[in-house]
């Protein structure tokens, strides 16, 4: 009986430990878990900041693009100033020899 008793304890206990194991296995598997939602979480606030970024560069860029055009415009209406002067200073001289 005695034998039969500690083959039992011995059942039991090898039990427990395989319990301990599992519920090892079981924490770390939660911890991973956790990590995981962490980063699947950082993940989608890191993609919403990019977009925003992007469409601030789109922003940034068409204004750029803006900016760049206005000043060839300025150019062009400077030129086309001169050469309107250039051209009322011939009427003018024409005029004058009439």
């Amino acid at each position: 009986m005695a034998a039969h008793l500690e083959s039992v304890r011995r059942a039991l206990a090898q039990q427990d430990a395989e319990v301990d194991r599992f519920r090892a296995i079981i924490q770390e598997n939660s911890a991973l878990n956790e990590r995981i939602l962490e980063h699947e979480d950082t993940i989608a606030r890191q993609a919403a900041a990019l977009s925003t970024l992007r469409s601030e560069a789109d922003d940034t860029m068409t204004a750029r693009a803006a900016q760049t055009a206005a000043r060839r415009l300025e150019q062009q209406n400077a030129s086309l100033q001169r050469d309107l002067s250039a051209a009322h200073e011939a009427a003018r001289a024409l005029d004058k020899e009439r």
